[in-house]
């Protein structure tokens, strides 16, 4: 499953720079300079455009840590007030992971199979099936799964790939 992530986070992030790209080469105004994409399927994959505004936090927390008060003195255990005090990083994944915890409360809505372009022309059905894939996929790897599921996993993937005779 994590490799799974890795490849669909590094499909992602090549879209996304190929995208910018390409529209850094329209706004520029050249129309010699039209910078055409390098993937083969960077049509295909317009449906992560609009993925890229971050999401709303779903920490209840302030965004900053409170300052010390005036009259502390130096000698309280913790951070000086030279000292910054830097708030924990975590990506929207971890994040979500984190505090939505067995909930399961989706973060994000699962579009329409019949989406409609900013232009008006409706997906072709590969376009449609990429998403849907897309979302399954996504799906799949939100579900939390138990050791023993993951071990019957391994399990009945090496019994596929024997010949009848081998499987018991």
């Amino acid at each position: 499953m994590t490799y799974l992530k890795i490849l669909i986070g590094g499909l992602r992030s090549t879209y996304l720079r190929e995208h910018k790209k390409v529209q850094d080469s329209q706004s520029s105004g050249a129309a010699d300079d039209i910078y055409v994409p390098r993937m083969l399927y960077y049509d295909k994959l317009h449906f992560l455009a609009g993925q890229t505004e971050p999401r709303s936090s779903l920490s209840s927390l302030p965004s900053t840590l409170p300052s010390p008060p005036a009259e502390a003195s130096d000698a309280q255990p913790g951070p000086s007030r030279q000292q910054h005090v830097e708030e924990p990083s975590l990506s929207q994944g971890s994040l979500s992971q984190e505090v939505a915890g067995p909930s399961r409360l989706p973060d994000m809505q699962v579009p329409p199979i019949h989406l409609q372009r900013e232009s008006g022309r409706k997906w072709s059905t590969l376009e449609e099936a990429a998403i849907g894939l897309f979302w399954k996929a996504t799906e799949a790897l939100r579900t939390p799964h138990t050791v023993e599921e993951d071990f019957a996993g391994i399990i009945a993937c090496k019994m596929q790939r024997m010949e009848e005779g081998q499987q018991l």
